[in-house]
């Protein structure tokens, strides 16, 4: 099993957790976590450029492959990123950028995308796939059919998520502490131990303190 920092650990545990529970939708198309994989990896290249943090919720590609697929939104709130306060971006601002957090959802979404799919799953992949690009003219034409209302209660769902997923993370972030706590002192107790054997070990004897015993004998 591959051994990862332990900054990776709450994002990454996290990540793994949501495609898996979210195998059918996150896996059906292979542009949605390249697209998520291909964000984060901006920004871990360029942290300091703000295009690569902000992505217009109306765009159609990001609108397609990541809003209306269940569980997508869900690894870039990991990540920090948020709704901002027009209603019009996904942002992830400068004093919420954490690059351990990007570095390890890119390593749960690389290992997806280069393991090998069942024979079952990747026929169908590819049958949903070539009805997709066969009608690629409705396809967009439906995003663009979004009206007002519809963007509305997606963001409002999407800010709902987010306040889900924070509480878990929260809980998995303290489960983790706990655990680190734990095994930050075992070690300690061990080592208390042995710093305490040499007191044992130094006796005085009688002539040390200044009884001769073959004196006493006459």
């Amino acid at each position: 099993m591959k051994t990862i920092p332990p900054e990776w650990e709450l994002v990454h545990q996290q990540a793994s957790e949501f495609i898996e529970s979210n195998r059918g939708s996150l896996l059906s198309s292979p542009s949605t976590l390249q697209i998520i994989n291909s964000i984060c990896s901006n920004i871990i290249s360029h942290p300091n450029e703000e295009k690569f943090r902000k992505i217009k919720l109306a765009n159609p590609k990001f609108n397609e492959f990541v809003m209306n697929v269940q569980g997508a939104i869900n690894l870039l709130f990991l990540c920090g990123f948020e709704i901002d306060d027009q209603n019009e971006n996904l942002i992830i601002k400068s004093g919420n950028l954490n690059i351990h957090d990007l570095q390890a959802l890119v390593h749960v979404i690389q290992d997806y995308i280069t393991k090998p799919s069942p024979t079952s799953s990747s026929t169908a992949t590819t049958s949903t796939t070539t009805k997709t690009n066969a009608f690629p003219s409705q396809s967009m034409s439906s995003s663009c059919r979004n009206t007002d209302a519809e963007m509305e209660e997606r963001r409002r769902k999407l800010l709902e998520e987010k306040k889900k997923i924070q509480a878990e993370k929260e809980k998995i972030k303290q489960q983790l502490n706990a655990d680190k706590e734990e095994r930050k002192y075992l070690p300690s107790g061990v080592s208390s131990k042995k710093t305490k054997k040499p007191e044992s070990n130094s006796k005085k004897t009688f002539k040390d303190i200044g009884v001769d015993l073959s004196r006493q004998g006459g």
